[in-house]
């Protein structure tokens, strides 16, 4: 009856986890919400820890980025005019004489700032050099996210457990040390995936107030 209980609450747990969105504001706020209604120019919000409270409507000019329950992320860019842009000799991109050099995330771990290549070692070193506090507290989330995402693999030994447990003499132990197991043989790779969008989200986070603070 226990195991039963505790497996109801893990996964209502983890169901809770993948249904909620999460906004990206250019002011470097970062919302866990359950987007309502998106239309051409705002977005309609109800904060996720409390969806009895009341609707938030926030301009899409605020908002750099979303990413959605199912994983999907939607940017939202501010294309400054063409004509204000003035490159100099070293190819370095100005705006009104405020040096460009944004840093592109094509991936989780690849990264593009001015046509150099960065790996995510490479880019969180960069990142803490600027000794922001919010930036390094999200490198730190992301190194953490990086390392739980393998707990994925685990699911191999407790799969081999959960087989051999049904071995065991006495049937209502290996049922109850199967039905554990088991558990952690579909927990594993759930939470891996969890910790893994984690650690995308918050190199995402980083690199974006990177791009507005520096």
């Amino acid at each position: 009856m226990k195991n039963i209980l505790f497996s109801t609450i893990f996964f209502f747990s983890i169901g809770n986890l993948f249904s909620q969105d999460t906004i990206f504001k250019r002011n470097s706020e970062i919302v866990i919400a359950k987007i309502l209604e998106i239309s051409p120019t705002e977005i309609k919000y109800k904060k996720f820890d409390y969806q009895d409270g009341p609707t938030y409507t926030e301009s899409k000019s605020n908002i750099k980025q979303v990413i959605y329950s199912s994983g999907m992320k939607e940017v939202f860019e501010v294309k400054l005019p063409e004509e204000q842009k003035v490159v100099y000799l070293d190819n370095s991109e100005y705006y009104d004489g405020t040096k460009y050099d944004k840093i592109d995330m094509l991936h989780t771990n690849k990264y593009l700032q001015q046509n150099k290549y960065y790996n995510e070692r490479e880019m969180h070193k960069l990142l803490i050099n600027t000794n922001d506090r919010k930036i390094a507290e999200l490198v730190k989330v992301s190194k953490r996210s990086h390392g739980l995402q393998y707990i994925g693999f685990a699911a191999f030994p407790l799969g081999i457990a959960t087989l051999m447990s049904f071995a065991i003499n006495e049937p209502a132990v290996g049922i109850s040390v199967g039905g554990i197991c088991l558990l952690g043989t579909i927990a594993c790779p759930i939470a891996s995936s969890v910790f893994k969008k984690k650690r995308k989200a918050s190199n995402q986070a980083a690199v974006n107030l990177y791009n507005q603070e520096h």
